[in-house]
C-alpha cells in the first residue's frame, strides 16, 4: 500500500460524506535526518488488533511499505513525524523490530509499537475495517466500487502539523492472479 491506508466501501458513498477523524488521525510521516535536515520518504498508519485471548484488550501496530523501511536504513534511524497533543509536531525514532512477510512480493512492513499517547495525537483503525477476502465476497466489492485513500502528501507536509489528505476513486481491477514483476 506504499504506507497509505485504504478502505473499500461496497456501497456508493453519500454526498458530502466526511471521513472520520479516526481514519485521518491514523497516518504519520516516515522520515530520516540527513545532515540536520529532515527528509520525508513515505507514510505509515496505525492499526489495532483485538486480542483473541483477552477480549477488550488490543494491540497497536504501525504499518507501512517495506521499501520505505529498507530505504531509510541506508541513512541511519527511521523517524515518524507525529502531531502532538499541544498542537505541534514531534520526531519519534522507531528503530528495529519490523516484521516483513515471507513473500518477497509483499511490500508491507509492520512494527508492533504505539506512540506515547500523553504526547502524541493519533488514532488507530481496527483491522475490522479492512476489506478482507471475506468482506469483499459478502459485500460483492469489485471494479467500479468507490475507494477512499488517506495519507500524507510528502511535497506539502505542513509547517506546524501533519496535514492528512484524502483521495477517492474507483476500484479499477481485482486480483485474479499473481502479478509477476522483478
Amino acid at each position: 500500500l506504499g504506507g497509505v491506508a485504504q478502505w473499500c466501501f461496497g456501497t456508493p458513498r453519500e454526498a458530502n460524506m466526511r471521513i472520520p477523524d479516526q481514519i485521518l488521525k491514523s497516518v504519520c510521516f516516515l522520515c530520516v535526518n540527513i545532515n540536520g535536515e529532515w527528509s520525508y520518504g513515505g507514510t505509515g498508519f496505525f492499526v489495532s488488533v483485538e486480542s483473541e485471548v483477552e477480549p477488550g484488550r488490543g494491540f497497536i501496530f504501525l504499518v507501512t511499505a517495506k521499501h520505505c523501511v529498507v530505504r531509510a536504513a541506508k541513512y541511519g534511524s527511521l523517524y515518524l513525524r507525529m502531531n502532538t497533543v499541544n498542537g505541534g509536531i514531534e520526531f519519534v525514532r522507531v528503530d528495529g523490530g519490523w516484521l516483513f512477510p515471507k513473500n518477497e512480493a509483499s511490500d508491507v512492513a509492520v512494527l508492533p509499537w504505539s506512540p506515547d499517547q500523553t504526547k502524541n495525537e493519533f488514532m488507530h483503525v481496527s483491522v475490522t475495517m479492512f476489506a478482507t477476502p471475506d468482506v469483499v465476497a459478502i459485500k460483492n466489492i469489485g471494479p467500479g466500487d468507490e475507494l477512499i485513500v488517506t495519507g500524507l502528501f510528502t511535497q506539502r507536509y505542513g509547517q506546524k502539523r501533519n496535514l492528512p489528505i484524502v483521495r477517492g476513486g474507483a476500484i479499477a481491477a481485482m486480483p485474479g492472479e499473481p502479478l509477476l514483476d522483478d
